[in-house]
């Protein structure tokens, strides 16, 4: 099916010049409507599995002896794979087809995105053999392009239409932000569930700004991983903000450039956990007693990650392991004491730190915890 045209001169064009054999196998058979003595018009036939990959002469009767016009190779063509799958109604999402052959024929390439009476097409702007980028076009108001819904996606080579899977168009917005609170002192990694953050291209920022102000002016920051970032999740770190400006609740924002930025309501809450007292302060130094603790903010950010009696580094200090009955809650837990141990910063019958840690940082109760003997 592949068009193929041959310039030279002698043809004889309707003395018996009706078809063109390759070397190997295959052939061509000529349009005698578009052809003449000096211009040959031939459309390929289906070739034979032998000769796939192979370059072969096309050669041509000139009055009883055949001559070499120049080589041919048919290929197989592959249309495997389009990446990514959706993309911003905002901006021109870049999408790769994988496939092989995908060069074949001088009739170019032309990849149509949903049916063809929607008359919507991706913009070719690379082709190899083995991938074609094209750019999703973006989409006005008032647009007759479906969104949150797939689209089948078309690739023509050569006059032959290849499916290469579905597209689908999605709004920007946010849809869930977890977890719902962090530190005063940052650090806290945030993960922004959505569609069209288009990631790498139109993301650019996330920042947090105070909720019901009268002048929203952007707050603190949130470190966005460009690298782990996609166009449905954003994950960020946040930063640190002032003891005089916490806690504070804000708005999540997602900034994809000067002209679009979209936000959440009432998502995100900068907090300090307040440790009031832990009880009994004292216990024996074979382990086993079980200390209350009271205060709030214990469910910040990802909530209690453990608790420890003179130091939270791993052997210097001996862990109290959080219960799970009753469960812990933003304003008091319960865990069990460790026995001592020879090597650790604890000395039985010393009062010591008894340390909280919510979010990857210590926070010290008022009150220290002495191991007994009894």
């Amino acid at each position: 099916g592949t068009s193929l045209v041959l310039e030279g001169s002698g043809f004889l064009v309707g003395y018996g010049v009706t078809s063109i054999p390759f070397s190997l196998g295959g052939g061509c058979t000529v349009n005698l409507v578009q052809s003449n003595n000096t211009y040959l018009v031939c459309t390929t036939l289906a070739s034979i599995p032998a000769v796939v990959g192979v370059s072969q002469e096309v050669l041509v009767d000139m009055g009883g002896a055949l001559v070499s016009a120049g080589n041919f190779t048919y290929i197989d063509v592959s249309v495997d794979s389009l990446y990514p799958t959706s993309g911003s109604t905002l901006y021109g999402t870049t999408v790769t087809i994988s496939g092989g052959g995908l060069t074949a024929g001088d009739g170019g390439v032309t990849v149509r995105v949903g049916p063809s009476d929607l008359g919507h097409f991706c913009t070719v702007t690379d082709v190899t053999d083995e991938a074609i980028v094209c750019t999703m076009p973006s989409l006005g108001v008032g647009s007759d392009v479906p969104i949150d819904e797939a689209l089948l996606v078309e690739v023509n080579i050569d006059d032959v239409w290849y499916e290469a899977g579905s597209f689908t168009y999605r709004d920007v917005s946010i849809t869930s932000v977890s977890p719902s609170s962090g530190l005063c002192l940052g650090g806290t990694r945030v993960t922004i569930e959505g569609h069209g953050f288009t990631a790498g291209r139109g993301l650019q920022s996330v920042s947090f700004v105070e909720h019901l102000v009268t002048q929203r002016l952007p707050g603190p920051g949130c470190t966005v991983d460009m690298g782990a970032s996609s166009d449905t999740t954003v994950y960020c770190t946040t930063v640190e903000v002032s003891e005089a400006d916490c806690p504070v609740i804000c708005d999540v924002s997602v900034v994809l450039d000067e002209e679009h930025s979209f936000s959440t309501i009432d998502q995100f809450t900068y907090q300090t956990p307040t440790i009031i007292s832990i009880s009994p302060t004292s216990g024996r130094s074979e382990g086993g007693t079980r200390v209350s603790v009271v205060g709030s903010g214990f469910d910040i950010a990802y909530g209690v990650e453990g608790a420890f009696v003179g130091s939270s580094i791993a052997g210097l200090g001996a862990p109290c392991t959080v219960e799970s009955d009753p469960p812990p809650s933003a304003d008091g837990f319960e865990c069990s004491t460790s026995s001592v141990t020879s090597g650790s910063l604890l000395h039985v019958g010393v009062s010591s730190f008894f340390i909280v840690v919510v979010d990857t940082h210590d926070f010290i109760a008022p009150d220290n915890f002495t191991y007994i003997d009894v």
